[in-house]
Formats: structure tokens, sequence, C-alpha cells
């Protein structure tokens, strides 16, 4: 809040006229009035004495606040796609400046008035947008070197993305080398790196960064499954746990992951449920799975990546899982069943 609003809004709140401050202070109710209206200031030496009138302390009534709460943030910004909506975007441009110039510590309100600004730009033409354009990216410039690792972080994928779109390749790579803080998995990086390696027709590098990113995704997606089965197990909410495994079962064909992933959830809900049917059909697949060698780059999602499942697996997992059944407690009541002794025998090392 400027000087000449926080007079006005303090002596309202004190239920003062002008004329009863001009009176106290010993100056006219017209320079009050210009106070108020921001044509002119009061002078110095009547500052104490006003803002003791006034109920408030210098720093507040001069707008020395150093920076906005993120929930003031959030509200000038909404205040600003409201001016932007009623008076136009030069109207909501010339107020985004002026705030960011009286709080310039503030990265979070950089960042998001320079978004919000970049957002309705689709009202103007591109010839009209021309001259906004650099000062909204001084703005992300300005937020990408918060201490505030998410502002930095989004405000710094604004500047690379920009460099990118320019052809300012050189200049990107050196900002999604210099930030250490980022890791080169996290998928920002992924995505800001992959899409340089694209415009510089870098295709294998950009594809195999990709290729592994979504290989990573699609192992987490059914770890998290896994889990959530879990939970739905505990909770005894068996629909729940049903449709969880299938879409677990479904994730692995998706994306092409080892068979053996398809098999983990629906065994795990049929044990669950003591159903010795079932749970001996996923122990076969299971086992059968477990002797497949998996090619990566046999499916077209990962036709860049060199790697495969190796031989380690396909030599000594069937055996590690046939094993490790005579002594699984959770197994216990397929221990009357014949056809359970017969797959220990033939994949288990003794």
């Amino acid at each position: 809040m400027k000087i000449n609003e926080m007079i006005r809004t303090r002596r309202k709140e004190m239920n003062l006229t002008q004329e009863q401050v001009a009176s106290r202070l010993g100056v006219s109710a017209p320079a009050v009035h210009k106070w108020e209206t921001g044509s002119s200031y009061p002078d110095i030496t009547l500052l104490p004495a006003l803002a003791r009138l006034l109920g408030t302390d210098l720093n507040t009534l001069l707008s020395f606040q150093e920076d906005l709460s993120r929930k003031e943030v959030d509200q000038f910004c909404a205040d600003l796609c409201q001016m932007i909506e009623e008076k136009g975007f030069a109207a909501g441009f010339e107020s985004a400046m002026d705030m960011t110039a009286q709080y310039p510590n503030c990265d979070a309100l950089a960042y998001l008035a320079a978004a919000t600004l970049e957002g309705y730009l689709h009202l103007l033409s591109s010839e009209d947008a021309g001259p906004y354009l650099g000062r909204i990216e001084e703005l992300y410039e300005r937020a990408s070197h918060s201490d505030d690792r998410t502002i930095r972080g989004l405000a710094r994928a604004m500047v690379i993305s920009k460099s990118v779109s320019r052809g300012e390749y050189a200049k990107a790579q050196e900002l999604l080398d210099e930030d250490k803080e980022v890791p080169k998995s996290s998928f920002n990086h992924v995505f800001l790196q992959s899409n340089l390696y694209i415009r510089q027709d870098k295709v294998l590098e950009a594809s195999q960064l990709l290729e592994r990113e979504l290989l990573g995704s699609a192992g987490n997606i059914q770890s998290t499954l896994l889990l959530m089965l879990d939970i739905a197990l505990k909770e005894q909410d068996m629909e729940a746990a049903s449709y969880i495994a299938k879409v677990s079962e479904q994730t692995a064909y998706l994306y092409d992951l080892w068979t053996y992933n398809s098999y983990v959830a629906g065994f795990q809900l049929a044990v669950s449920e003591k159903d010795e049917s079932k749970t001996l059909e996923f122990l076969q697949k299971l086992l059968e799975a477990s002797q497949a060698s998996w090619d990566i780059s046999a499916s077209p999602l990962y036709r860049h990546l060199q790697e495969n499942g190796g031989t380690f697996l396909k030599d000594h997992l069937p055996s590690s899982l046939a094993d490790s059944m005579k002594i699984d407690e959770c197994l216990a009541f397929l221990h009357g069943n014949p056809k359970f002794w017969d797959l220990v025998k033939k994949y288990a090392q003794d």
C-alpha cells in the first residue's frame, strides 16, 4: 500500500476528517487532500507526528514492509486478473510493474505476476504483445535467482524454455548445468534437457533420456500401485483391491514392462483371499515369467535403449522364488495341496 493510500485508510479507520488531521498537524486541509491523492507528500518533519496521529509506525506509514506474504501475493494476482479483464492488459501490466518495483525482493510476486501477465498475452496480437515480452522475462530472470527452491526452479524453467525458443542453446545448456540442486533425474530437468536436444537435432540423446524417464516412471507407478493394494487389503476393501490389481496388470502391459510385473498384484490379491486355485495359477505364471529374459529395446517405447534385462534374474530368480515359497507363512494354506509342492520341486535348488 502506498503512503497516500495508507494515510487515507488510517484516517478513515480513526474516524478523522481531513480537516481534523490538518488542524492537529498545523497544515491546511487542501494539503492533507493532496497527500491522500498522491499529488504531494508530507514534509519529512511531519512524519513522526502524522504516524502517531494515525496510530501507526513510520515503517508502516511509509510502506517499508520488506516482503509480501504468499496470501498477499495470491490476492494481488487475483486482483490483477480482474483488472486486466475489466480495464485491459496495459492497465494490468502497469499495475504489476509498479507492484514488483515496490517489492523488489519478493520473488514469489515476480514469478506469479510474470506468469499471470503471460497467461493474458493471448488477448493481444503478436505485434502488440512484443513490447511486453522483455519486461515479463525480466521478472522470470529475477525470480530464477530466488532463495526459494520452488520459485527458483519454476522461474528458471521458464527462462530456459524461452532461451531454447530463441535458439540460444548455449545459454539454455549453461542454465541446465549450473543448478546443482536440481537432480538430472528430476522430471523438470529431463523435460527441459530433452527439449533442448530435440531443438539441436540430437535425436538419440533426447530419445534415450525420455525413454529412461518413461521406464522409470512406469516402474514407480507399479510400486505405488502395489503399496495401494496393501492399503486396500488392510482396509478389507476387496472391491478397491481387485480394481488396483487390474490396473497394475494393465500398467505392465501398456508400458511394456517385464511380464513378471503383470502377475505380482494378482498373486498378492489371491494370497490375501486364500484362494488356492488362483494362488497356484499366479505362482505358475510368476515362476514361468521369471525364466524369461526381458529385451527392453524390443519395445517401440524403449527402442533407443541398449540395455536389457540381463541373465542374472533369469538364472537365479526362479529357484530363489521356489525356495522362499517353502518358508513363506502367507502360503501355509497351500501346504496340503500337492500341486504346490510340485511347483516347489520343479523350480527349487534342492
